[in-house]
């Protein structure tokens, strides 16, 4: 029989709360080790076509303040929401706030230990992972599924970090580039 921590944490063997959160705990160390104190030549943009580091450092920040969380709390508070406010698009390079990365950095670890401790203190149980609100832009969402896409959206732009500085030496590593699988994406 589980105790009431774990009831809180598990739901099945593909997903529980806890793994979800060792992922979400772990991003901005992450991001920090791989960009913290680096030159501006890793974190500016090449050009006005190319996602950059800062863009998508300020995306994460926008979606820490605005998406995840408060529509977690509107489906367990039982709102009707209007519409989910993610994030789908990065800001133009031009309308990006100038920090510093390190700046960033730090205000997405702040904002996001914020999130976590909430979500701790809300105690989610299994029985309120499936509950489920209608968006209006997305249909039904459990809180399942956001928690989830929350995780998976942080991997996912970790990735697309590593690409990103990947790719600033695509040239550079000449006929190796064919057995480096981060270049091809």
């Amino acid at each position: 029989m589980r105790t009431d921590q774990e009831n809180t944490l598990h739901s099945d063997d593909s997903f529980t709360l806890r793994k979800c959160l060792e992922i979400l705990e772990r991003t901005p160390t992450v991001l920090k080790t791989l960009l913290a104190d680096l030159s501006g030549d890793w974190t500016a943009s090449t050009s006005d076509h190319e996602v950059g580091i800062h863009q998508i450092m300020h995306y994460l920040i926008l979606n820490e303040e605005d998406t995840w969380l408060p529509n977690i709390k509107t489906i367990l508070d039982g709102h009707r929401p209007s519409l989910l406010g993610l994030y789908e698009k990065l800001m133009p390079p031009e309308e990006v706030p100038d920090k510093a990365i390190n700046s960033l950095l730090k205000e997405f670890k702040f904002l996001r230990e914020l999130n976590l401790a909430e979500i701790r203190r809300l105690q989610i149980q299994l029985s309120n992972l499936n509950v489920t609100e209608d968006f209006s832009i997305w249909g039904k969402l459990s809180v399942k599924e956001l928690m989830a896409s929350w995780m998976v959206h942080d991997l996912s732009h970790i990735a697309k970090i590593s690409r990103i500085m990947a790719n600033r030496y695509e040239t550079e590593v000449g006929k190796w580039s064919q057995h480096l699988d981060i270049l091809k994406y």
